[in-house]
């Protein structure tokens, strides 16, 4: 489950914008595993 921004930018990442991706830095430490998994494995930097 992703906006439609960050869909856009995981199938086009030439179009990137690092700045959108900014809220996996508090998603990672969220309690459910899922959302724990994604923030780690999809955070571009």
């Amino acid at each position: 489950m992703v906006c439609k921004t960050c869909h856009e930018q995981i199938i086009k990442p030439d179009k990137m914008n690092v700045n959108h991706w900014y809220c996996l830095n508090d998603s990672m430490w969220t309690p459910v595993p899922a959302v724990r998994n994604i923030s780690l494995t999809s955070n571009p930097e």
